[in-house]
Protein backbone atom coordinates (compact mmCIF):
# COMPACT_ATOMS: atom_id res chain seq x y z
CA UNK A 1 0.00 0.00 0.00
CA UNK A 2 1.08 3.48 -0.94
CA UNK A 3 1.90 5.41 2.13
CA UNK A 4 2.74 9.10 0.83
CA UNK A 5 0.42 12.19 1.13
CA UNK A 6 -2.68 12.06 0.30
CA UNK A 7 -3.63 14.34 -2.73
CA UNK A 8 -6.76 15.13 -3.99
CA UNK A 9 -6.82 18.45 -5.92
CA UNK A 10 -8.00 18.33 -9.46
CA UNK A 11 -9.10 21.99 -9.89
CA UNK A 12 -8.82 23.66 -13.62
CA UNK A 13 -5.29 25.88 -12.29
CA UNK A 14 -3.28 22.89 -11.14
CA UNK A 15 -4.07 20.12 -13.94
CA UNK A 16 -3.48 22.85 -16.61
CA UNK A 17 -0.11 23.14 -14.62
CA UNK A 18 0.66 19.77 -15.10
CA UNK A 19 -0.99 19.30 -18.65
CA UNK A 20 1.61 21.76 -19.77
CA UNK A 21 4.45 20.32 -18.23
CA UNK A 22 3.73 17.52 -19.34
CA UNK A 23 3.14 18.42 -22.85
CA UNK A 24 6.31 20.62 -22.95
CA UNK A 25 8.19 17.77 -21.32
CA UNK A 26 7.40 15.52 -24.69
CA UNK A 27 9.74 17.47 -26.18
CA UNK A 28 12.54 17.29 -24.02
CA UNK A 29 12.13 13.37 -24.16
CA UNK A 30 12.02 13.23 -27.44
CA UNK A 31 14.97 14.81 -27.92
CA UNK A 32 16.71 13.76 -25.41
CA UNK A 33 15.97 9.93 -27.22
CA UNK A 34 17.17 11.02 -30.59
CA UNK A 35 20.59 12.09 -29.17
CA UNK A 36 20.81 9.14 -26.76
CA UNK A 37 20.86 6.77 -29.58
CA UNK A 38 22.90 9.20 -32.03
CA UNK A 39 20.47 8.98 -34.72
CA UNK A 40 20.68 13.08 -35.03
CA UNK A 41 22.97 15.61 -34.58
CA UNK A 42 21.50 18.42 -33.07
CA UNK A 43 22.44 22.27 -33.38
CA UNK A 44 22.88 24.35 -29.98
CA UNK A 45 19.35 25.83 -30.32
CA UNK A 46 17.85 22.23 -30.20
CA UNK A 47 19.74 21.27 -27.15
CA UNK A 48 18.53 24.59 -25.38
CA UNK A 49 15.34 23.63 -26.03
CA UNK A 50 15.57 20.20 -24.66
CA UNK A 51 17.44 21.48 -21.47
CA UNK A 52 14.47 24.77 -21.28
CA UNK A 53 11.52 22.51 -21.64
CA UNK A 54 12.57 20.32 -19.06
CA UNK A 55 13.80 22.72 -16.40
CA UNK A 56 10.83 25.70 -17.11
CA UNK A 57 8.16 22.84 -18.30
CA UNK A 58 8.29 20.23 -16.67
CA UNK A 59 9.74 21.28 -13.41
CA UNK A 60 9.23 24.78 -13.10
CA UNK A 61 5.41 24.73 -13.93
CA UNK A 62 4.72 21.65 -11.70
CA UNK A 63 6.74 24.14 -9.11
CA UNK A 64 4.06 26.29 -9.41
CA UNK A 65 1.27 23.62 -8.60
CA UNK A 66 3.20 22.39 -5.52
CA UNK A 67 3.26 26.00 -3.74
CA UNK A 68 -0.18 26.54 -4.47
CA UNK A 69 -0.95 23.44 -2.23
CA UNK A 70 2.00 23.78 0.29
CA UNK A 71 0.91 27.29 0.76
CA UNK A 72 -2.85 26.87 0.82
CA UNK A 73 -3.79 28.69 -2.83
CA UNK A 74 -4.83 25.54 -4.09
CA UNK A 75 -7.70 23.03 -2.72
CA UNK A 76 -5.70 19.99 -1.78
CA UNK A 77 -3.13 18.79 1.02
CA UNK A 78 -2.76 22.50 2.63
CA UNK A 79 -4.48 23.78 5.03
CA UNK A 80 -7.31 25.77 3.00
CA UNK A 81 -7.47 28.41 0.69
CA UNK A 82 -5.69 31.50 1.85
CA UNK A 83 -6.05 35.26 0.74
CA UNK A 84 -4.38 35.98 -1.74
CA UNK A 85 -4.84 32.40 -3.89
CA UNK A 86 -6.49 34.70 -7.05
CA UNK A 87 -2.87 36.05 -7.35
CA UNK A 88 -1.43 32.30 -7.35
CA UNK A 89 -3.73 31.36 -10.32
CA UNK A 90 -2.88 34.38 -12.23
CA UNK A 91 0.66 33.91 -11.80
CA UNK A 92 0.11 29.91 -12.39
CA UNK A 93 -1.86 30.77 -15.80
CA UNK A 94 0.67 33.60 -16.54
CA UNK A 95 3.46 30.88 -16.58
CA UNK A 96 1.24 28.07 -18.39
CA UNK A 97 1.16 30.95 -21.09
CA UNK A 98 4.53 32.31 -21.50
CA UNK A 99 7.05 29.08 -20.23
CA UNK A 100 6.02 27.08 -23.88
CA UNK A 101 6.57 30.30 -25.63
CA UNK A 102 9.91 30.65 -24.12
CA UNK A 103 11.24 27.40 -24.94
CA UNK A 104 9.34 27.76 -28.78
CA UNK A 105 11.39 30.47 -29.02
CA UNK A 106 14.85 28.76 -27.91
CA UNK A 107 13.95 26.87 -30.87
CA UNK A 108 13.55 29.11 -33.32
CA UNK A 109 17.18 30.30 -32.73
CA UNK A 110 15.35 34.04 -32.79
CA UNK A 111 17.16 36.19 -30.34
CA UNK A 112 14.85 38.85 -30.31
CA UNK A 113 11.92 36.20 -29.55
CA UNK A 114 14.05 34.63 -26.66
CA UNK A 115 14.58 37.87 -25.06
CA UNK A 116 10.88 38.97 -25.29
CA UNK A 117 9.32 35.73 -23.83
CA UNK A 118 11.89 35.36 -21.24
CA UNK A 119 10.33 38.64 -19.65
CA UNK A 120 6.63 37.45 -18.56
CA UNK A 121 8.65 34.02 -17.48
CA UNK A 122 10.69 35.95 -15.29
CA UNK A 123 7.52 38.33 -14.13
CA UNK A 124 6.15 34.93 -12.98
CA UNK A 125 8.83 33.76 -11.04
CA UNK A 126 9.46 37.07 -9.27
CA UNK A 127 5.79 37.33 -8.47
CA UNK A 128 5.60 33.54 -7.51
CA UNK A 129 8.78 34.52 -5.15
CA UNK A 130 6.76 37.74 -3.98
CA UNK A 131 3.28 35.34 -3.47
CA UNK A 132 5.03 32.96 -1.20
CA UNK A 133 6.59 35.89 0.80
CA UNK A 134 3.07 37.07 1.25
CA UNK A 135 1.97 33.67 2.12
CA UNK A 136 4.62 32.48 4.42
CA UNK A 137 3.01 35.00 7.01
CA UNK A 138 -0.64 33.43 7.01
CA UNK A 139 0.73 29.65 7.30
CA UNK A 140 2.43 27.79 9.77
CA UNK A 141 5.90 27.42 8.12
CA UNK A 142 7.37 24.05 8.00
CA UNK A 143 10.50 22.59 6.73
CA UNK A 144 9.09 21.71 3.63
CA UNK A 145 7.70 24.91 3.29
CA UNK A 146 10.89 26.61 4.17
CA UNK A 147 12.66 24.64 1.72
CA UNK A 148 10.26 25.76 -1.02
CA UNK A 149 10.95 29.34 -0.44
CA UNK A 150 14.88 28.74 -0.76
CA UNK A 151 13.97 27.10 -3.66
CA UNK A 152 12.35 29.65 -5.20
CA UNK A 153 14.58 32.35 -4.17
CA UNK A 154 17.38 30.55 -6.11
CA UNK A 155 14.86 30.31 -9.10
CA UNK A 156 14.49 33.38 -9.06
CA UNK A 157 18.20 34.62 -9.04
CA UNK A 158 18.95 32.17 -12.36
CA UNK A 159 15.95 33.19 -13.95
CA UNK A 160 17.63 37.04 -13.63
CA UNK A 161 20.91 35.87 -14.62
CA UNK A 162 19.07 33.80 -17.73
CA UNK A 163 16.93 36.63 -18.35
CA UNK A 164 20.07 39.11 -18.51
CA UNK A 165 21.79 36.96 -21.09
CA UNK A 166 19.01 37.36 -23.15
CA UNK A 167 18.72 40.61 -23.06
CA UNK A 168 22.48 41.27 -23.37
CA UNK A 169 22.32 39.03 -26.59
CA UNK A 170 19.60 41.89 -28.09
CA UNK A 171 21.41 44.74 -27.25
CA UNK A 172 24.44 43.97 -28.18
CA UNK A 173 26.35 44.82 -24.63
CA UNK A 174 27.69 43.47 -21.55
CA UNK A 175 27.08 44.63 -18.09
CA UNK A 176 27.14 41.08 -17.07
CA UNK A 177 29.97 38.38 -19.12
CA UNK A 178 27.94 35.96 -20.59
CA UNK A 179 30.31 33.53 -19.45
CA UNK A 180 29.92 34.75 -15.69
CA UNK A 181 26.37 34.93 -16.11
CA UNK A 182 25.91 31.40 -17.75
CA UNK A 183 27.71 30.77 -14.94
CA UNK A 184 25.14 31.74 -12.43
CA UNK A 185 22.49 30.80 -14.20
CA UNK A 186 23.24 27.03 -14.46
CA UNK A 187 24.74 26.93 -10.89
CA UNK A 188 21.39 28.39 -9.64
CA UNK A 189 18.77 26.36 -11.57
CA UNK A 190 20.34 23.09 -11.56
CA UNK A 191 22.66 22.80 -8.30
CA UNK A 192 20.73 25.10 -6.43
CA UNK A 193 16.84 25.28 -7.23
CA UNK A 194 16.55 21.59 -8.15
CA UNK A 195 17.58 20.38 -4.80
CA UNK A 196 16.11 22.08 -2.58
CA UNK A 197 12.46 21.42 -4.30
CA UNK A 198 13.65 17.57 -4.25
CA UNK A 199 14.34 17.54 -0.73
CA UNK A 200 10.63 19.78 0.17
CA UNK A 201 8.69 17.27 -1.83
CA UNK A 202 10.43 13.95 -0.64
CA UNK A 203 9.84 15.42 2.81
CA UNK A 204 6.19 16.82 2.64
CA UNK A 205 5.34 13.51 0.76
CA UNK A 206 6.82 11.13 3.05
CA UNK A 207 7.65 12.26 6.29
CA UNK A 208 5.05 12.04 9.44
CA UNK A 209 6.86 15.44 10.66
CA UNK A 210 6.64 17.40 7.52
CA UNK A 211 3.95 19.71 9.44
CA UNK A 212 6.33 21.19 11.73
CA UNK A 213 9.51 23.27 11.60
CA UNK A 214 12.93 22.05 13.53
CA UNK A 215 15.94 22.79 14.46
CA UNK A 216 17.88 20.12 12.27
CA UNK A 217 15.01 21.34 8.88
CA UNK A 218 16.17 25.02 9.42
CA UNK A 219 19.97 23.73 9.14
CA UNK A 220 19.37 21.38 6.02
CA UNK A 221 17.90 23.91 4.33
CA UNK A 222 19.73 26.98 5.13
CA UNK A 223 23.16 25.15 4.39
CA UNK A 224 22.17 24.17 0.94
CA UNK A 225 20.48 27.93 0.20
CA UNK A 226 23.52 29.13 1.46
CA UNK A 227 25.92 26.60 -0.39
CA UNK A 228 24.05 27.62 -3.28
CA UNK A 229 24.33 31.35 -3.22
CA UNK A 230 27.97 30.44 -2.80
CA UNK A 231 28.33 28.49 -6.08
CA UNK A 232 26.44 31.13 -8.33
CA UNK A 233 28.85 33.67 -7.13
CA UNK A 234 32.05 31.78 -7.41
CA UNK A 235 30.35 31.00 -10.95
CA UNK A 236 29.77 34.07 -12.12
CA UNK A 237 33.00 36.14 -10.36
CA UNK A 238 35.39 33.15 -10.88
CA UNK A 239 36.31 32.63 -7.23
CA UNK A 240 37.67 29.28 -6.42
CA UNK A 241 37.62 29.83 -2.53
CA UNK A 242 33.82 30.24 -2.97
CA UNK A 243 33.43 27.05 -5.20
CA UNK A 244 35.71 24.75 -2.48
CA UNK A 245 33.39 26.16 0.22
CA UNK A 246 30.39 25.32 -1.15
CA UNK A 247 31.33 22.03 -0.64
CA UNK A 248 31.19 22.04 2.94
CA UNK A 249 27.77 23.45 3.06
CA UNK A 250 26.27 20.69 0.20
CA UNK A 251 27.85 17.87 2.22
CA UNK A 252 26.57 19.15 5.61
CA UNK A 253 23.09 19.86 4.14
CA UNK A 254 23.07 15.97 2.29
CA UNK A 255 24.54 14.66 5.52
CA UNK A 256 21.81 16.31 7.64
CA UNK A 257 18.98 15.10 4.82
CA UNK A 258 20.05 11.56 4.99
CA UNK A 259 20.23 11.71 9.00
CA UNK A 260 16.41 12.57 9.28
CA UNK A 261 14.88 11.19 5.88
CA UNK A 262 16.43 7.56 5.46
CA UNK A 263 13.78 5.84 8.08
CA UNK A 264 10.86 7.23 5.38
CA UNK A 265 12.53 6.71 2.27
CA UNK A 266 13.43 3.01 3.72
CA UNK A 267 10.08 2.36 4.64
CA UNK A 268 8.52 2.89 1.60
CA UNK A 269 6.75 -0.07 0.27
CA UNK A 270 8.78 -0.20 -3.13
CA UNK A 271 6.78 -3.08 -4.84
CA UNK A 272 3.16 -0.84 -4.28
CA UNK A 273 1.94 1.16 -6.96
CA UNK A 274 0.97 4.85 -6.81
CA UNK A 275 3.45 7.83 -5.67
CA UNK A 276 5.41 7.00 -2.50
CA UNK A 277 8.29 5.13 -4.10
CA UNK A 278 8.89 7.16 -6.98
CA UNK A 279 9.40 10.50 -4.49
CA UNK A 280 11.29 7.93 -2.59
CA UNK A 281 13.67 7.16 -5.52
CA UNK A 282 14.19 10.91 -5.72
CA UNK A 283 15.40 11.40 -2.28
CA UNK A 284 17.86 8.44 -3.31
CA UNK A 285 19.35 10.78 -5.65
CA UNK A 286 19.29 13.77 -4.41
CA UNK A 287 21.82 12.45 -2.21
CA UNK A 288 23.55 10.76 -5.80
CA UNK A 289 23.81 14.24 -6.94
CA UNK A 290 25.21 16.02 -4.39
CA UNK A 291 28.14 13.42 -3.91
CA UNK A 292 28.47 13.96 -7.82
CA UNK A 293 28.73 17.93 -7.92
CA UNK A 294 31.27 17.87 -4.78
CA UNK A 295 32.96 15.56 -6.51
CA UNK A 296 33.34 17.45 -9.62
CA UNK A 297 34.35 20.67 -7.40
CA UNK A 298 37.02 19.03 -6.04
CA UNK A 299 38.73 17.64 -9.05
CA UNK A 300 37.72 21.62 -10.88
CA UNK A 301 39.10 23.67 -7.92
CA UNK A 302 42.33 20.78 -7.71
CA UNK A 303 43.15 21.74 -11.25
CA UNK A 304 42.44 18.07 -12.37
CA UNK A 305 40.81 19.53 -15.76
CA UNK A 306 43.22 22.35 -16.00
CA UNK A 307 43.73 25.78 -15.19
CA UNK A 308 40.53 27.51 -13.98
CA UNK A 309 41.26 30.99 -15.47
CA UNK A 310 40.56 28.85 -18.77
CA UNK A 311 37.17 28.55 -20.83
CA UNK A 312 35.60 25.88 -19.33
CA UNK A 313 34.71 24.24 -22.71
CA UNK A 314 38.12 23.07 -23.31
CA UNK A 315 38.63 21.78 -19.86
CA UNK A 316 39.13 18.13 -19.74
CA UNK A 317 35.69 17.70 -17.91
CA UNK A 318 34.69 14.02 -18.44
CA UNK A 319 31.38 14.59 -20.86
CA UNK A 320 30.38 11.16 -18.52
CA UNK A 321 30.25 13.34 -15.47
CA UNK A 322 28.38 16.09 -16.84
CA UNK A 323 25.86 13.95 -18.48
CA UNK A 324 25.45 12.16 -14.76
CA UNK A 325 24.96 15.03 -12.95
CA UNK A 326 22.30 16.45 -15.48
CA UNK A 327 20.57 13.30 -15.41
CA UNK A 328 20.58 12.67 -11.49
CA UNK A 329 18.95 15.80 -10.92
CA UNK A 330 16.65 16.59 -13.79
CA UNK A 331 15.49 12.46 -14.34
CA UNK A 332 16.78 10.85 -10.93
CA UNK A 333 15.71 13.96 -8.26
CA UNK A 334 12.46 15.75 -10.59
CA UNK A 335 11.29 13.68 -12.98
CA UNK A 336 10.91 11.15 -9.84
CA UNK A 337 9.37 13.76 -7.87
CA UNK A 338 6.82 14.72 -10.27
CA UNK A 339 5.68 11.82 -11.38
CA UNK A 340 5.77 10.46 -7.47
CA UNK A 341 3.03 13.77 -6.84
CA UNK A 342 0.88 12.98 -10.09
CA UNK A 343 0.34 9.05 -9.57
CA UNK A 344 -0.65 9.98 -6.19
CA UNK A 345 -3.00 12.70 -7.28
CA UNK A 346 -4.51 10.15 -9.83
CA UNK A 347 -4.60 7.54 -7.39
CA UNK A 348 -8.61 6.92 -7.63
CA UNK A 349 -7.92 6.89 -11.88
CA UNK A 350 -5.35 3.97 -10.99
CA UNK A 351 -7.75 1.63 -13.10
CA UNK A 352 -6.54 3.17 -15.88
CA UNK A 353 -3.45 0.87 -17.54
CA UNK A 354 -2.56 -0.54 -14.18
CA UNK A 355 0.20 -2.06 -15.29
CA UNK A 356 1.94 0.53 -16.78
CA UNK A 357 2.87 2.15 -12.95
CA UNK A 358 5.40 -0.67 -12.61
CA UNK A 359 6.76 -0.30 -16.29
CA UNK A 360 7.23 3.33 -15.71
CA UNK A 361 9.01 3.23 -12.36
CA UNK A 362 11.25 0.40 -12.92
CA UNK A 363 12.27 1.50 -16.87
CA UNK A 364 12.68 4.98 -16.08
CA UNK A 365 14.79 4.32 -13.03
CA UNK A 366 16.65 1.17 -14.79
CA UNK A 367 17.39 3.45 -17.85
CA UNK A 368 18.76 6.23 -16.11
CA UNK A 369 21.48 3.86 -14.36
CA UNK A 370 22.24 2.17 -17.19
CA UNK A 371 22.40 5.16 -19.64
CA UNK A 372 25.05 6.57 -17.12
CA UNK A 373 26.80 3.53 -16.33
CA UNK A 374 27.21 3.24 -20.31
CA UNK A 375 28.13 7.04 -20.55
CA UNK A 376 31.03 6.37 -17.68
CA UNK A 377 32.46 3.30 -19.37
CA UNK A 378 32.20 4.83 -22.70
CA UNK A 379 30.01 1.77 -24.09
CA UNK A 380 28.07 3.31 -26.83
CA UNK A 381 26.10 -0.30 -26.92
CA UNK A 382 25.08 0.41 -23.37
CA UNK A 383 24.28 4.48 -23.51
CA UNK A 384 22.02 3.29 -26.85
CA UNK A 385 20.07 0.64 -25.47
CA UNK A 386 19.49 2.15 -22.04
CA UNK A 387 18.41 5.74 -23.52
CA UNK A 388 15.18 4.56 -25.69
CA UNK A 389 14.13 2.48 -22.29
CA UNK A 390 14.72 5.44 -19.96
CA UNK A 391 12.70 7.33 -22.82
CA UNK A 392 9.93 5.33 -23.80
CA UNK A 393 9.54 4.66 -19.95
CA UNK A 394 8.79 8.14 -19.17
CA UNK A 395 6.69 9.12 -21.89
CA UNK A 396 4.53 5.99 -21.14
CA UNK A 397 3.96 7.69 -17.64
CA UNK A 398 3.20 11.09 -19.36
CA UNK A 399 0.35 9.27 -21.52
CA UNK A 400 -0.67 7.92 -18.28
CA UNK A 401 -0.79 10.53 -15.73
CA UNK A 402 -2.07 13.02 -18.80
CA UNK A 403 -5.04 10.58 -19.32
CA UNK A 404 -5.94 9.73 -15.70
CA UNK A 405 -5.28 13.41 -14.61
CA UNK A 406 -8.47 14.69 -17.46
CA UNK A 407 -10.34 11.53 -16.29
CA UNK A 408 -10.02 13.49 -12.76
CA UNK A 409 -10.60 16.67 -13.69
CA UNK A 410 -13.45 16.05 -15.50
CA UNK A 411 -15.04 13.93 -12.65
CA UNK A 412 -14.59 16.66 -10.37
CA UNK A 413 -16.43 19.05 -12.50
CA UNK A 414 -19.33 16.99 -12.55
CA UNK A 415 -19.09 16.74 -9.14
CA UNK A 416 -19.12 20.51 -8.40
CA UNK A 417 -21.97 20.59 -11.18
CA UNK A 418 -24.13 18.50 -9.36
CA UNK A 419 -23.36 19.87 -5.85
Amino acid sequence: MDTGRDLSDASTTTTALFLAAIGTYVVTVAIGILNGLDLVEFDHNTLMTHVHSGTLGWITLSVFAVCGWMFGAAAGPGQGRISGSGLWRGLAWLSVVSIPLYVLAFWTGNIEFRALTSLPVFAAIVGLFIWLLAASRTVRMTTPRLAVLAAVATLAIGGFFGTLIQVQLVLGRELVPIAGAGGGHVTAMAFGYLVLVGMAIVEWHLSPGADRLTRFGVAQVGALFVGSLLLTIGAVANIQALLSLNVIFQLLAVAIFIARMARPIATVPWLATGGARYVAASGVFVVIDIGLLAYLIVQFVSGAYGPMDEDISVLAIPPWLIFALDHAIFVGVMTNAIFGLLFALTRARATFWPWADHIVFVGTNAGLVGFVFGLATESVILKQAFSPIMGASILLGLFVCATRLVSLWRARGVEVANA
